[in-house]
């Protein structure tokens, strides 16, 4: 990555974070115009970015940095604001796993795609697989990235005939813990894929995922950044175990999917839950 594209993904991080801090302020009406304008800004940002070369996994990476969902536990270093306006106005991000039949795959390969398919797709999200520390388990199996050859949550972008991009304008689904906004383009596995990452996943041990996940270093790397570094160091286990539990539902997602010989398609949702 040149100096230049991770400028641009630094810069979109920081604003995303700025925009989020700014609904986490603000009540009623306000947070609502503010979250549509966060969508807009979203899906604008992601087809500039997009436009001039820059990969989807890139993009999603940045904009997890600065959406991560963190248990809270181990709470922002000022929590008080948190406190005020309630744990509601706080804006959470799940990655989805939703696997799906090859001849669906190949049509997104082929960009045989349109707006009705993808929006009736989502809508059976309840199906999928959501995980919260995607970023987290990314660096653990990537050996904190310096192993290229296994990419857990990257994908090609489901496109239409014109090889656009769909990008869904703040499109509300219906999931199995409530609504949430989708704002980012669907990026999709193929079968083949599948397979392959589920034979990677597939020899992992606890012990040596245990041994990988060294809070220090997921620390080190930029996770968790702007968390209290007291309160982390004192939930390292914790936090280390609720990684390994997430690690379990994703290699599961991906042996039934490799079983099934289906690919998968990963979505992002975000929610912003209801003032108390």
């Amino acid at each position: 990555m040149n100096d230049n594209v991770a400028k641009q993904l630094a810069d979109f991080s920081s604003r995303m974070r700025e925009k989020t801090e700014q609904i986490n302020a603000a009540k009623g009406k306000e947070a609502e115009k503010l979250q549509s304008e966060l969508d807009l800004f979203i899906g604008q940002k992601m087809g500039e970015l997009m436009s001039q070369g820059i990969s989807v996994g890139e993009i999603q990476k940045a904009l997890r940095a600065a959406t991560d969902i963190v248990p809270q536990t181990y709470a922002p270093d000022d929590d008080r604001e948190a406190e005020e306006h309630g744990e509601g106005s706080e804006i959470y991000e799940t990655l989805y796993f939703l696997p799906m039949e090859d001849k669906v795959i190949a049509d997104f390969s082929a960009g045989k795609m349109n707006s009705k398919k993808m929006t009736e797709l989502l809508r059976k999200s309840e199906d999928a697989v959501g995980l919260e520390l995607v970023v987290g388990l990314d660096l653990v199996l990537t050996d904190y990235g310096r192993d290229t050859s296994i990419d857990i949550s990257g994908g090609e972008v489901v496109a239409g005939s014109g090889g656009e991009a769909f990008m869904p304008e703040s499109l509300t689904v219906k999931g199995s813990d409530g609504p949430f906004s989708v704002d980012e383009p669907m990026v999709f596995k193929t079968s083949e894929e599948v397979r392959s990452i589920c034979a990677r996943l597939g020899p992992v041990t606890e012990k040596a995922f245990l041994k990988a996940a060294d809070i220090k270093k997921l620390v080190k790397a930029g996770w968790l950044e702007g968390y209290d570094a007291g309160s982390v160091k004192e939930e390292g286990d914790w936090i280390i175990g609720e990684m390994w539990e997430e690690f379990l539902r994703l290699r599961d997602i991906y042996r039934i999917a490799a079983e099934k010989k289906q690919g998968i398609v990963i979505f992002a949702g975000y929610t912003v839950g209801d003032e108390e």
